[in-house]
């Protein structure tokens, strides 16, 4: 997302670098093994992982001095949320509603395993991988 403001945008990297985001899926493959793996480059969270397409796209629209510069972050929220994460975002959400209670449950017990590495103090830190992206708008461009 660029903006004229000056403010830095961002955008995640990799799915390897950013292995908090597909924990989940990794952690249910063996239960799930129809389950689709976000990739990068595709939409959804890693659609930008790859600065060259994206750079080459913005320029191609006129954009100029385009720069990606790789910024780390801690990120956190309330393990109170961790069960609403895991059953409504990616690749294990979008097929959750559609499971049976037992192996909802069961599902959920894998994967909240998978995640105590990330469990601090009553909220799940994690370390975000992203691209600050910035550019100059073009000559001409309204505000």
């Amino acid at each position: 997302w660029l903006t004229r403001s000056g403010a830095w945008p961002y955008a995640w990297r990799s799915a390897r670098e950013n292995a908090f985001l597909t924990l989940a899926e990794r952690a249910a493959e063996h239960m799930l093994p129809e389950l689709s793996r976000r990739k990068d480059g595709v939409i959804g969270p890693f659609a930008f992982a790859d600065p060259e397409p994206v750079k080459r796209m913005l320029e191609e629209a006129g954009w100029q001095s385009v720069r990606f510069e790789p910024v780390d972050f801690q990120a956190s929220f309330s393990a109170d949320a961790l069960e609403l994460y895991m059953t409504r975002l990616g690749a294990v959400g979008q097929v959750y509603a559609a499971l049976e209670p037992q192996l909802q449950q069961a599902l959920i017990d894998c994967v909240r395993k998978a995640y105590e590495p990330y469990l601090s103090q009553g909220r799940i830190r994690f370390t975000a991988a992203c691209w600050a992206i910035s550019a100059v708008a073009p000559t001409g461009a309204s505000q």
